[in-house]
């Protein structure tokens, strides 16, 4: 998975062929993904009645302002949402309790600046 590609360049060198299995990039750029055998597809936010019934049917909460309270915070992004389910599902703290570890956690951990060290070298080609 390459998250957040600024543009094909970026991920052209790091893409295996033939070693089986599939690749997701995600990128907000209009670019062209052809160019590097990726098959665009246009994904966006999902409609809060969306997001409120993923995360019912995913986590079994039924309450709706902490169901709404989090596709709040997470912009109704899929994948975020999906993150925050399988969170609170493993962990055991149900959404509520997902929601508070955010608040408290969330501001130390968005100002911690910018990429982990691991993230700022790329892989070499026999890691992917």
């Amino acid at each position: 998975m390459f998250d957040n590609a600024p543009d094909p360049d970026a991920v052209h060198g790091l893409l295996v062929e033939g070693a089986g299995g599939h690749i997701v990039i995600t990128s907000r750029a209009h670019a062209d993904w052809r160019a590097v055998g990726a098959l665009p597809l246009s994904l966006d936010v999902w409609e809060r009645a969306e997001s409120l019934a993923f995360l019912r049917a995913r986590t079994g909460e039924l309450d709706e302002l902490v169901l709404g309270e989090v596709a709040e915070v997470l912009g109704d992004l899929p994948l975020a949402l999906e993150q925050a389910a399988a969170y609170s599902n493993r962990q055991a703290i149900g959404l509520a309790g997902y929601l508070q570890r955010l608040r408290d956690r969330a501001p130390k951990l968005l100002g911690a600046g910018g990429p982990s060290a691991c993230a700022k070298d790329p892989p070499s080609r026999t890691s992917i």
